[in-house]
């Protein structure tokens, strides 16, 4: 059984993303500029690797501008998240595609909003 890499799941869970938010285009206004970042971002990352596998002598140069890409990459990641957080919200169930985990809401405050819908307040 093989593992994945952290560049791979990096590449993977970004390409996955990038489709996301060509899905969501329509619902999410800016999400395209996010995307294309992304895509950008991906390309690089493949180049990158790609020079690091063939050329032994650079391997270390190559190292240290992938680790400088992936974080790139990975900031670019967060802030695509954090920007459907700002346009959905943080309770919408829509976010685990982006693999946000949606907050909870609080079962008090729900349980005290459908009492009082009912009308089945107790008394003081």
């Amino acid at each position: 059984m093989s593992t994945l890499s952290s560049y791979d799941r990096l590449v993977t869970g970004c390409q996955r993303l990038v489709v996301r938010a060509a899905d969501h285009a329509e619902e999410l206004p800016h999400v395209g500029e996010f995307a294309a970042e992304l895509e950008s971002v991906v390309t690089e990352l493949r180049a990158i690797k790609e020079r690091q596998q063939h050329h032994k002598w650079g391997w270390h140069q190559a190292s240290k501008e992938l680790q400088q890409a992936m974080a790139t990459a990975r900031f670019v990641v967060g802030r695509l998240r954090d920007y459907v957080k700002c346009v959905w919200g943080r309770y919408d169930p829509r976010l685990v595609e982006f693999g946000v985990k949606p907050r909870r809401r609080n079962r008090r405050e729900e349980g005290a909003a459908a009492q009082k819908a009912n009308g089945s307040e107790h008394p003081m």
